[in-house]
C-alpha cells in the first residue's frame, strides 16, 4: 500500500508501507515498516525507513533532517577537537558550555 504525491514539488513525493522479512535461526520475522521517499529544495531525492505508523510522513523527513545536521556536528568535532571525551559529553548543556554556536 502506498500513495504517491505530487512529485515536481520539494517534500515528500511518496509513501509505502513495506515488510521486510528475516531469518532469526530457524525462525522468519516479519517487520512491517514506512518507505518515505522525499525530494528537498536542490531535488536532491532520499528514502527513509522507519518504524513509526503514528507521525506523518513529513514529519519523519525533518526529524531525519534534523538528525543529520547533528550528525554532521558530531563529525566535525571529531575532527577538530579530538582530545574531547565525548563519553563524558551527555547533554546538551554540557555540549553548549564546551563550544560556542
Amino acid at each position: 500500500m502506498g500513495r504517491e504525491l505530487e512529485t515536481d514539488k520539494p517534500g515528500v513525493s511518496k509513501e509505502e508501507n513495506i515488510t521486510v522479512t528475516y531469518k532469526e535461526g530457524k525462525k522468519e520475522i516479519k517487520l512491517k515498516l514506512r518507505r518515505i521517499h522525499y525530494r528537498d529544495a536542490q531535488n536532491r531525492q532520499y528514502v527513509f525507513i522507519c518504524n513509526n505508523f503514528i507521525i506523518t510522513a513529513e514529519e519523519i523527513a525533518l526529524i531525519y533532517k534534523k538528525r543529520w545536521g547533528i550528525e554532521l556536528l558530531f563529525k566535525k568535532m571529531k575532527q577538530n577537537f579530538e582530545k574531547v571525551e565525548y563519553s563524558k559529553i551527555n547533554t546538551f548543556s554540557r555540549l553548549k558550555g564546551r563550544f560556542k554556536f
